[in-house]
């Protein structure tokens, strides 16, 4: 009888391989302290995400503060909040996955521009940058782009603490509560091409949203004199509010951290209606709960100001005013060069039709009412 043999050895187990780091979005913003310091702490913005690579987006820099929206890999996002937590505290970060729907090249920024500005968040007050200076380094996806000559004298003296007076801050479950009682109004303090994708939708009480892309002073002249509970994307609007807010009759009710952080804990469950609008390639982020957008010319609902692609590639704006505009692919197939993205200054084709933000025509100038309500 011949031995047996043993069997063959099993070969080794290849380690696994490991999955590919996520890409995120990083949103945030940062008010110095009231009065602001003098000179405000040194944050080299753009030297340090230059060196870590792989990191692009927007970033505002004012007296008052900073604000900003980056796309890149999760660890090297957190390797500069490391490094921004070092000089200021008390961050607001929101940090969110990308679309599933999209690629997820299409969803990330190609360049980094930082520039100084006047504020922090564009709200309220007309911009006026004394800039002269422009440059560019490295190649157009490092395109850094500076704007100098802000006065730290041109800031607004409306750095109030938003923690004094009639302004108080809510926390997502808070806000969630407070919706549910009636007395008090819901203002989304965006932008209308932002609301009209996505909102506050309250079983107890109304909601204003702004029909202009501009907040203005007569916004609060215009609501009922009750509680306002405000929202924003992140929250950083809110607090332009909050320290222009004095002198005003209602309490002032902010939800922190705005939607960003009430989607976190809510989801599709909550009041929020339709999808929140962000200022990076996503256009909005995913979950969201149903369609609350309207065609301008049909008001068939839809939400899509890309008509469900790549940021940039469909977008349809005003001929005049440039702002987004929800069209429905019906209307478009029907009237073909109303998508058309025309460039500045270009005369209309006799006989062309184009898209205008108030269906026939631009609305820039010729409402008179700053809010349209909800119920």
């Amino acid at each position: 009888m011949s031995a047996l043999s043993s069997p063959p050895s099993s070969p080794p187990t290849p380690p696994p391989v490991p999955s590919p780091e996520p890409y995120k979005i990083l949103l945030y913003y940062h008010y110095w302290p009231s009065p602001p310091p003098s000179p405000p702490p040194q944050i080299s913005h753009e030297t340090f995400l230059t060196s870590l690579g792989s990191i692009f987006g927007r970033i505002r820099v004012s007296p008052e503060g900073f604000n900003g929206v980056l796309s890149g890999p999760s660890s090297k996002l957190r390797m500069y909040q490391d490094y921004v937590e070092n000089i200021a505290e008390g961050i607001e970060w929101k940090l969110s996955g990308l679309r599933e729907d999209l690629e997820v090249e299409g969803q990330l920024f190609e360049e980094l521009k930082v520039k100084m500005t006047r504020d922090v968040v564009s709200f309220n007050k007309k911009e006026v940058i004394d800039n002269k200076k422009k440059k560019k380094r490295g190649k157009k996806n490092k395109k850094i782009e500076e704007k100098e000559g802000v006065k730290e004298e041109e800031v607004l003296a409306v750095a109030a603490d938003k923690k004094t007076g009639k302004t108080h801050l809510l926390s997502p479950s808070d806000f969630h509560e407070m919706l549910q009682k009636p007395g008090s109004i819901i203002l989304d303090v965006r932008n209308g091409y932002e609301s009209n994708i996505g909102h506050f939708l309250s079983p107890a009480n109304p909601t204003y949203l702004l029909g202009t892309r501009k907040f203005s002073d007569t916004v609060l002249e215009e609501i009922p004199k009750k509680p306002v509970m405000a929202y924003c994307t992140g929250g950083v609007r809110c607090e332009a509010l909050s320290r222009s807010y004095e002198g005003q009759n209602q309490d002032l009710y902010l939800l922190d951290g705005g939607i960003c952080k009430y989607m976190e804990e809510f989801g599709g469950e909550g009041f929020f209606r339709g999808k929140n609008f962000t200022f990076d390639r996503r256009r909005y982020e995913p979950g969201g709960r149903g369609v609350v957008g309207r065609c301008l010319y049909c008001e068939v609902n839809t939400d899509q100001y890309d008509k469900g692609e790549k940021v940039g590639d469909h977008e349809i704006r005003c001929r005049k005013c440039r702002v987004l505009c929800l069209v429905c692919d019906g209307c478009l197939e029907g009237k073909k060069e109303r998508g058309r993205r025309v460039p500045h200054g270009e005369e209309m084709v006799e006989g062309e039709e184009g898209v205008f933000c108030a269906g026939k025509e631009c609305g820039v100038g010729k409402d008179e009412s700053q809010v349209r309500i909800i119920k």
